[in-house]
């Protein structure tokens, strides 16, 4: 367990530079959009997943010892949950798959919740979702939900052979208005 913590934060330092690093030769306005779509783009989406799969390493580490905290703050929803939108419709058009998102105006936009657990939550669902799809198409739904107040619905549906199915997911999230 120590050396799969230790291994996973030696990963982070160097995917630590190469996202930034990355991020701005996509940034640069000299690079053509042809080099920034077919190389630059994935392999940015590529490291930034890699970067999950650390993190996600390191939770489980934290939840096997009592140690994994959630850190509240206030943030942008739609915001969120259009920068996790973008990191997969590149991979989903290399794979011809149509991606779509339902997004219910009748969310807040500002939310108090732990932002970086619900990066993780829908990534995992859509690499999921991802992996398991080999063509047609996969949908992320964001809306209220019905039942109860205070609480927001994320579905991930696909058209791929299949996952367990959850019945519920519920992460702590408070409105702010």
């Amino acid at each position: 367990d120590q050396l799969l913590v230790s291994v996973t934060y030696e990963l982070r330092t160097p995917l630590n530079c190469i996202i930034p690093m990355i991020a701005e030769v996509v940034s640069d306005m000299r690079v053509p959009l042809d080099v920034k779509e077919t190389t630059l783009k994935p392999a940015l989406n590529s490291a930034q997943l890699l970067i999950n799969i650390v993190n996600d390493i390191l939770d489980y580490s934290r939840l096997k010892r009592n140690k994994l905290t959630l850190n509240f703050s206030e943030f942008d929803l739609n915001e969120k949950v259009m920068q996790i939108y973008r990191l997969f419709e590149m991979q989903c058009r290399h794979k011809d798959i149509e991606l779509t998102l339902d997004y219910s105006f009748r969310l807040p936009k500002v939310i108090y919740s732990d932002k970086d657990r619900l990066g993780q939550v829908l990534i995992n669902l859509l690499s999921n979702a991802l992996k398991f799809t080999s063509k047609g198409s996969i949908k992320l739904s964001v809306y209220p939900s019905l039942t109860t107040e205070n609480q927001i619905v994320f579905k991930v549906a696909d058209t791929g052979i299949g996952t367990v199915s959850y019945t519920h997911l519920t992460l702590p999230t408070i409105y702010s208005v």
